[in-house]
């Protein structure tokens, strides 16, 4: 309702006539309307003449003079009902203070009289690279909204953070001291009227918008001078404040901006570590040494690890792995690795030239996605600093490498390969090597009959090509005579494929193909015989799946021609993308839930609430014993790389089952955050009787239309749209005899191939190439309303009037980089279905499932999803408190969203873990070979809990006096196994730590849980980088547990690894403390158990023998 209120004093103080109604309202006679105080919008209206009431009101509040309250004579604002509902009641006071607090921050500037960039050294001087004199015209100011410092000199400006405060000792004027995480930000804007003085608002942008577009634009460095020390003095700078005023001013802001403030600095010197003539002569040196060395070398220049005078006394060449990695910002190159990285089909046909290969991420300075931001010229500043990379090449350590391609998951991440030409031997012959040549050597593009405007397309040219960079494993040859076309089946109209990406495959091939597998592959070989029955393959220019047909006799493989995306007749080797042997499980998301809500699910909020309760049941418990730790770690997949859920029940077998070890424990610590921080920000709820599967088709014919053989509900992995969720008949266990009975494609769901409309097209335009489903048979997750599935016209190619150029597709991807707004999308979908009464069936809501059905074809169409598409928020200044970051450092208002995923938010606490960093000393690992055989040739007394059950384990299957007189050889060769995993794991730790301050690493729990617990504003990077941790770990441990069994030939083969591998685990109990050994040890742990199961189990099947 809307009341007028008359005789207000024309000098009354709004905020003041507000308490006092809140005094009122707030009061005994109306506490009995609602739980919270009400919330009300006072509206003032202009002076005009003094107006009268009518009858005498029930009640006065006196503010100077009577108030008199009558009907309102319009209807309230439907914005001020929204906003009166949705948020609480702010006392005035508090939004003056602050509103005033955050004006003064802006307001409130100091004068800079020059800026320093430089090199924090070894003995506690700050060696000054370059100088830039603001001349009197420097500012800097502190923006509360985005929590970061801006410095104005003329036009120029940049965004830092600050850290530190100290004085300058050589002129004895005051200067900020600034160790930053990140390289600062450099812009600049045109000059307009306004006057460049104390009263300037610096970040009201407002005021220097101009008519043509953004008032900024990028940079990559302060100005040219500053070139050449840009990359790599960006960490550390100063600020010479113009006098004790300045630094009283930025105390000040400081103290209001709750910044912490350290006095004290280091003494200023110019040792000149990178000017002009150092970096010639380092240069030069470069360019001499090998590639790998080079490679190395120049990394811990870009990493800031060494100044360059530091790096030029070295000359070590260093370890030698597969990929190297670059890594383009907009004013710095970062190179890291070599890291192992999955062969795909280009870098198998060129084993033993892959040091040619390199791999190119873009990102922001902070390593974060370049994102989107309508007030700067992003895309005019991508093109200049990343397009010419991308059309001219990388020059690195005197090596010039040239864009080769990207394969569609590495572009999502904004990451392509780059090679440099080089000679190999192809068919006895040598040949040159170069982009041309390996574009051309992957097939025919040009006159597909499937697609003949292919080539018109530079994304469509560009995906195709990216096929063969899939990470695949090549499993068998085929020949000519075993490889079949097969129709598709379509529907009765012919528009759309029931099996739309998905062949056949006889049993006898799959076999091969999963033995040849196996025999390559110790991760496979986990799953014994239990083959595969569908297989996601790349073959010549076929994408797709393949799913075993029993009736298909011999070596056969039938593709369809909606599996053909280019001509490759000369290559004949099936390649295997994944192999489904096992399910998934299902977990909800953020968009399901809500669009479950949405859909009425017969459980209401209580089945989410009541399956998330059960998670944090389970993360309280982990800590008991080994035994609920392995179940917690193997259904979330934490630990993999060490085995540790394998590690734990073995443990929990043998007699240790309360979990003491404080290594352990900070592991699992850091593995229950990791799921609770996935349950707080992204509602990751495990459900029980759900699976994730991928999608075949019933080529028999025997389901009937809405049939499938799995489950009852189930959605595709992108889900937004309210028809993306559909109910179907499950057909349960097939009759004996049938189709299914005999061939029951495990661990896939098989839709009908019957009807109208396939079903997997429902599900967010899903299909057969390898698309996983969710299904579920929990009773209170099936809706009670279902809507009808999404029908969008097929999204329109951008195309170019002439065939397609490699330059062309670096023109897509340059604008893919800027234009990517897929997750932007789905988070406007999210709020807007929060903040709206008809939640995700409101129209902006619908709007946004066909923008982000677009945008998920963007990468095969070209064509962006432009962001002045997407429908305003309802309430644009106010966002739900779920869409609060991890790292709230924004001055923003968030209200309680009543959503289930609001509720569901609040319900999980995330203290986040803290760790003891490790002494400095601790990363480097010192074993003298001869003190340490000395040891071993005495007894071992364990010394706690696990130590006992390893012990007398182990002491049940070898002779423990025998171990004592091991060859000495052995031990040193364990001792170097160790160093060898040390050293790897620390490059582990330093290369994929997200906050990049200098020296800045991940524990060792943290490799071990696979995870990291650091926050970051951008939660995929971090979830990339732990993908890739978590890969490279993996690795690691395969290659050293390997090495510490040795060969395991002949009849003593097991035993002999069980006495090395106890060895290995007796060694990492010599420096419990030092870095690598604890981890260590669980690697030598899990092959210890792993070749005490294998001796038993020979031993019974002996005993089987003997009896038979």
């Amino acid at each position: 309702m809307e009341d007028y209120v008359a005789n207000i004093d024309p000098l009354a103080n709004p905020s003041a006539l507000k308490r006092a109604l809140a005094s009122v309202l707030h009061g005994p006679d109306f506490t009995g309307y609602h739980t919270l105080p009400l919330n009300f919008e006072l509206s003032l209206h202009p002076a005009r003449r003094a107006e009268y009431g009518g009858r005498r009101p029930r009640r006065r509040i006196r503010v100077g003079t009577p108030l008199t309250f009558d009907w309102g004579r319009h209807e309230p604002r439907p914005e001020v009902i929204r906003k009166i509902l949705k948020f609480p009641y702010v006392d005035p006071v508090h939004e003056e203070e602050q509103f005033e607090l955050a004006r003064e921050l802006r307001k409130h500037l100091v004068h800079i009289e020059a800026v320093q960039f430089g090199w924090g050294c070894r003995d506690d001087v700050f060696s000054a690279e370059y100088e830039r004199d603001c001349e009197g015209n420097g500012r800097l100011g502190f923006d509360g909204d985005n929590r970061h410092f801006r410095l104005k000199i003329h036009e120029e400006d940049r965004n830092i953070i600050l850290v530190s405060l100290g004085y300058y000792s050589e002129s004895h004027r005051p200067v900020i001291s600034l160790s930053l995480n990140y390289a600062p930000t450099y812009e600049e804007e045109e000059l307009t009227g306004v006057i460049f003085d104390d009263t300037l608002d610096m970040f009201d942008f407002s005021k220097a918008k101009t008519s043509s577009g953004p008032s900024r634009r990028r940079l990559s460095t302060l100005d040219d001078d500053h070139e050449i020390y840009a990359e790599f003095t960006y960490l550390s700078v100063r600020l010479i404040c113009q006098n004790e005023a300045s630094a009283r001013d930025f105390r000040w802001i400081c103290e209001r901006a709750h910044v912490p403030v350290h006095v004290g600095a280091l003494p200023m010197v110019r040792r000149e570590l990178f000017s002009q003539a150092t970096v010639d002569i380092y240069d030069s040196w470069l360019s001499t040494l090998p590639w790998e060395v080079a490679f190395q070398v120049d990394a811990l220049a870009r990493a800031n690890i060494l100044d360059l005078q530091e790096i030029m006394r070295l000359r070590t060449p260093l370890l030698y792995f597969e990929c190297y990695h670059a890594k383009v910002t907009p004013s710095r190159l970062l190179l890291e690795g070599p890291f192992p990285e999955r062969c795909n089909r280009v870098v198998r046909k060129y084993a033993g030239h892959t040091s040619n290969f390199l791999r190119v991420s873009f990102m922001d300075e902070n390593r974060l996605q370049y994102r989107f931001d309508r007030d700067v010229d992003g895309y005019d500043f991508i093109r200049k600093r990343f397009g010419t990379l991308l059309f001219e090449g990388l020059w690195i350590a005197g090596r010039h490498f040239k864009f080769l391609a990207y394969s569609q998951s590495a572009l999502k991440n904004h990451s392509v390969w780059f090679v440099r030409d080089f000679t190999a031997h192809e068919n006895g012959t040598e040949v040159h090597v170069t982009v041309d040549s390996i574009i051309a050597g992957l097939g025919i593009f040009r006159n597909v009959p499937q697609d003949l405007e292919l080539m018109r397309c530079p994304a469509r040219y560009g995906a195709r090509v990216a096929q063969a960079f899939t990470t695949t494993e090549a499993a068998v040859e085929v020949e000519v005579e075993e490889v079949f076309p097969v129709e598709d089946m379509m529907d009765p109209n012919g528009y759309r494929s029931f099996t739309d990406g998905i062949g056949l495959v006889s049993q006898e091939l799959a076999a091969d193909i999963w033995g040849a597998l196996q025999e390559k592959s110790v991760r496979h070989r986990r799953y014994g015989r239990c083959m595969p029955r569908a297989f996601q393959i790349r073959f010549q220019g076929f994408k797709g799946m393949l799913s075993v047909d029993h009736n298909l006799s011999g070596r056969a493989v039938c593709l369809r021609l909606s599996m053909k995306k280019f001509e490759a007749p000369e290559s004949m080797t099936i390649e295997v993308a994944s192999a489904f042997n096992k399910p998934g499980r299902l977990y909800l998301s953020r968009p399901l839930t809500m669009l479950l809500e949405g859909l009425k699910v017969r459980g209401g909020f209580g089945i989410f609430k009541t399956l998330q309760d059960a998670v944090i049941k389970d993360t309280k418990e982990a800590t008991r014993s080994f035994r609920q730790a392995a179940t917690l770690w193997e259904a979330y997949g934490l630990g993999t790389a060490f085995k540790l859920s394998s590690i734990f029940l073995d443990l929990a077998k043998f007699g240790s089952e309360a979990i003491e070890d404080p290594f352990l424990l900070q592991c699992l610590k850091f593995g229950i955050y990791h799921i609770l921080r996935d349950l707080k920000y992204h509602a990751r709820i495990p459900v029980p009787k759900g699976y994730s599967l991928v999608g075949v088709a019933d080529i028999h014919g025997y389901l009937k239309e809405g049939e499938i053989f799995a489950c009852v509900a189930q959605s595709w992995s992108s889900t937004i749209h309210p028809g993306d969720v559909q109910v179907a008949t499950a057909i349960g266990r097939p009759p004996p005899g049938t189709v299914f009975d005999e061939e029951p494609l495990t661990n896939t769901v098989v839709f009908s191939t019957r009807g109208t409309r396939p079903l997997a097209s429902c599900l967010s335009g899903g299909d057969l190439d390898g698309d996983v489903f969710m299904l579920t048979t929990l009773e209170g997750l099936l809706p009670t309303e279902i809507y009808e599935p999404a029908e969008y016209a097929s999204a329109q190619r951008k195309t170019v009037p002439h065939t397609s150029t490699r330059r062309d597709v670096a023109d897509f991807i340059l604008e893919y980089f800027y234009s990517d707004n897929i997750g932007m999308i789905v988070s406007s979908w999210l709020v807007q279905a929060d903040q709206s009464d008809q939640g995700i069936f409101d129209e902006a809501c619908l709007t946004l499932a066909e923008l982000h059905s677009d945008a998920a074809d963007y990468p095969k169409t070209g064509n962006p999803v432009s962001m002045r598409k997407v429908p305003r928020y309802a309430l644009p200044t106010m966002k739900p408190d779920w869409s609060a970051p991890e790292i709230q450092d924004r001055l923003g208002l968030f209200y309680q969203s009543q959503r289930s995923i609001g509720r569901l938010y609040r319900e999980v606490q995330l203290p986040v873990p803290r760790a003891q960093p490790p002494p400095a000393n601790a990363f480097d690992v010192h074993l003298n070979t001869a003190d340490t055989i000395a040891i071993f040739r005495v007894s071992f007394k364990p010394r706690d809990v696990l130590e006992r059950v390893m012990y007398n384990r182990t002491s049940q299957f070898i002779s423990m006096p025998d171990v004592l007189n091991h060859s000495d050889i052995a031990i040193t060769e364990i001792c170097s196994i160790l160093q060898d995993y040390a050293r790897t794991l620390r490059q582990i730790c330093v290369s994929f730590n997200i906050s990049h301050r200098r020296a800045a690493r991940l524990s060792e729990e943290e490799v071990v849980a696979g995870t990291i617990v650091a926050q970051s504003s951008q939660p995929r990077v971090r979830k990339e980088a732990v993908s890739q941790m978590r890969e490279q770990s993996s690795f690691l441990v395969s290659r050293i547990a390997a090495r510490i069994v040795g060969p395991k030939e002949g009849d003593g083969g097991k035993n002999e690894a069980l006495t090395r591998a106890w060895l290995a685990y007796r060694l990492s109990t010599l420096q419990p403390h030092a870095f690598g050994f604890r981890s260590f040890g669980l690697v030598a742990m899990h092959e210890v158990f792993d070749a005490i199961k294998w001796i038993v189990a020979m031993g019974e099947r002996e005993k089987f023998c003997a009896a038979v």
